[in-house]
């Protein structure tokens, strides 16, 4: 995946020109006041993202507008996997996009959804643009989930599928895919970076980059534990779901969350963790969850944009610029769906996720 040899100088001038090309909130209020979805990809045309656009087939649908955005973000993501000095790491922050589409996979054999209703949910953009269509399509292929399982037993994925398969198969909650193809990308996510970390010894360079990523692992460790506690998984498998190192929420505190008698009671124990801010308001257990996650989120896309003035040349303004595309891809996707769903903008400007400038 590396084409070019990548250049500190070139490769966070790119970040920057990219960063330039992020929409503007009153682009995305303009967008949002859209009177159908035609009316969208018209004004999206004269985007960045009117390349992506054009390739939506008729009927138009909000899914069909995020699947062009997700391959739109892949295309950016490629392109700096070609300059960045830190090419190792993004290469291992691609697999996100392969995860994406083998969690809709194995979960859609799970339920036992149809070829060609999977096919609806996943887009291979990301996968052509690095060689690697075949591993989805496979999975996809395959007649059972079992086969499927069995197919990407050899990939990078294969510990963690094998992992999720059995957790299906005793607790019948389809969702467990999620956390155990997440657990896998993260893994491999961290190996990567603390190489990047080694050979930059122990200067700053990448101090940004280690900030963004401790809070995604945090929140990986955080929500897989609540979440697995929350459909009685076995302890054991919730375990060897945890991505090491662990950074402010420790080993302690998760084990403690998960031998606790409650999700209330889990929670409790964030407040004596950086993170106690983020902690939601009494509510239901798998609201709790969902309302921490979105809090996590912010706080990585808080900490991205804060990176190009934290070490505005440092490398990792790249990690930067992609996280803070995905939240612009969010929330295009909100868009999107409001406007299929005719909510009007005053309902769906308040669910996008805007950051201070």
């Amino acid at each position: 995946m590396r084409n070019q040899i990548p250049d500190l100088t070139y490769g966070v001038t790119k970040a920057y020109a990219l960063k330039g090309h992020l929409l503007e909130p009153a682009i995305l209020e303009g967008l949002a006041e859209s009177k159908g979805l035609e009316d969208l990809i018209v004004r999206l045309r004269a985007t960045v993202y009117g390349e992506a656009v054009t390739k939506v087939e008729i009927p138009y649908s909000a899914h069909g507008l995020e699947l062009a955005f997700r391959g739109h973000l892949a295309s950016i993501h490629r392109s700096l996997l070609r300059v960045a000095p830190t090419w190792e790491f993004l290469n291992a922050y691609y697999l996100h996009y392969i995860a994406t589409n083998l969690k809709a996979v194995l979960k859609g054999k799970a339920l036992g959804k149809s070829f060609e209703s999977i096919s609806s949910y996943i887009d291979l953009q990301a996968e052509e643009l690095v060689g690697r269509r075949d591993v989805v399509v496979r999975a996809l292929s395959a007649g059972s989930l079992e086969e499927s399982v069995n197919l990407l037993s050899t990939t990078e994925f294969g510990d963690e599928v094998n992992g999720a398969a059995k957790a299906y198969r005793e607790t019948g909650d389809a969702r467990v895919f999620d956390l155990y193809l997440d657990g896998a990308f993260y893994k491999n996510l961290v190996a990567a970076f603390l190489r990047l970390q080694g050979r930059l010894g122990t200067s700053t360079e990448a101090e940004d980059m280690r900030l963004i990523l401790s809070a995604e692992i945090d929140s990986y460790n955080v929500i897989a534990t609540l979440r697995a506690k929350l459909w009685d998984l076995a302890p054991s498998a919730t375990k060897s779901l945890l991505v090491r190192p662990f950074f402010a929420v420790s080993q302690r505190h998760l084990l403690r969350m998960l031998e606790s008698d409650s999700i209330g009671d889990a929670l409790r124990i964030l407040e004596v963790t950086g993170y106690r801010r983020l902690l939601p308001e009494a509510t239901g257990d798998s609201d709790s969850i969902a309302h921490l996650e979105d809090s996590f989120g912010l706080l990585v896309y808080s900490r991205a944009q804060k990176a190009f003035t934290w070490n505005a040349y440092g490398v990792g303004t790249t990690l930067a610029l992609i996280k803070l595309k995905e939240l612009e891809v969010k929330n295009l996707s909100t868009v999107a769906f409001g406007v299929e769903q005719n909510l009007g903008s005053t309902r769906i400007l308040p669910k996008l996720v805007l950051l201070k400038r």
